[in-house]
């Protein structure tokens, strides 16, 4: 057992490239990703056999690799009839010297459907000292070229993430009139489901989630015991389309209105108002 006292000072170097990537994997896990900055690594073919991969930053197996402006690599040409996949990967080696470079593995030919090249799917955290990261995929079908293809995931940073899970507030009122029609600060087909928060006439609250709201039929009801012979439940039905949230109509009649359980009394005025609608992505 030996004991690293790592972000320490010592009279000797003692810090090493291995050290970061240990901590580098812990933190934001294993594998490989391309940061969310710059260009991202976004790519194009700008010619037949000329791939650019444009500025940004990888981190595989916790260390960091970026490229400046642009790279380019050679895809060879295809084959007339016959269809094969280019593979552009990051390959990483730690023995005898540390060293980061892009290789292409250019597929086999077929007259049928192509298989991707294998590579090195090394581990440089346990143990391995050569593991390569695929970076993107270009088909060739004859001497036609595809478009290249990512086979790596975008790092979501902790400001994206924690602004991704934040609800939305996309509609509030603090007296909305009963009955009230809504229109939404955004669409709610972007969002994977949204709280309604609503109040009826006599002060009563609730609310509901619904997931996958846009297009939605969803009813809103409150029910209130106030004595043997005062039990009233208050319902809304109503429709959720892209920026708006109004009462749904039926053969020509909004769907809303109270109704005493006790005597059967019923009218059809509005007694929901929507005060407050959050989405969530």
């Amino acid at each position: 057992m030996s004991l690293h006292f790592v972000t320490s000072a010592q009279p000797t170097d003692h810090v090493y490239s291995s050290d970061e990537a240990r901590k580098t994997e812990g933190m934001i896990g294993s594998g490989g990703f391309v940061l969310g900055i710059k260009d991202k690594l976004s790519a194009s073919m700008i010619d037949a056999n000329t791939l650019r991969i444009l500025e940004g930053d990888i981190i595989f197996c916790g260390r960091q690799v970026n490229i400046t402006n642009y790279e380019e690599v050679t895809i060879q040409n295809g084959t007339p009839g016959m269809n094969s996949i280019a593979l552009v990967v990051l390959n990483m080696k730690t023995d005898p010297s540390e060293e980061a470079t892009i290789k292409v593995y250019e597929g086999t030919e077929t007259d049928g459907d192509p298989v991707m090249p294998e590579y090195i799917e090394g581990d440089l955290n346990n143990g391995d000292t050569e593991a390569e990261m695929p970076l993107y995929a270009i088909t060739k079908t004859g001497l036609s070229v595809g478009d290249p293809v990512a086979q790596f995931d975008v790092w979501v940073s902790e400001k994206e993430f924690r602004t991704s899970i934040a609800p939305v507030v996309l509609f509030a009122a603090d007296s909305p009139a009963m009955g009230n029609d809504v229109a939404l600060s955004e669409s709610a087909a972007n969002f994977s489901s949204i709280v309604i928060e609503y109040v009826d006439s006599g002060g009563v609250f609730g609310s509901c989630e619904i997931t996958d709201p846009d297009g939605k039929i969803v009813s809103l009801t409150l029910s209130k015991f106030a004595s043997e012979g005062w039990f009233t439940i208050n319902s809304r039905v109503i429709q959720i389309n892209g920026t708006t949230i109004t009462t749904y109509v039926l053969n020509g009649i909004r769907v809303t209105g109270q109704v005493n359980a006790k005597t059967g009394e019923s009218d059809r005025r509005g007694v929901i108002a929507v005060k407050r609608v959050l989405g969530k992505r």
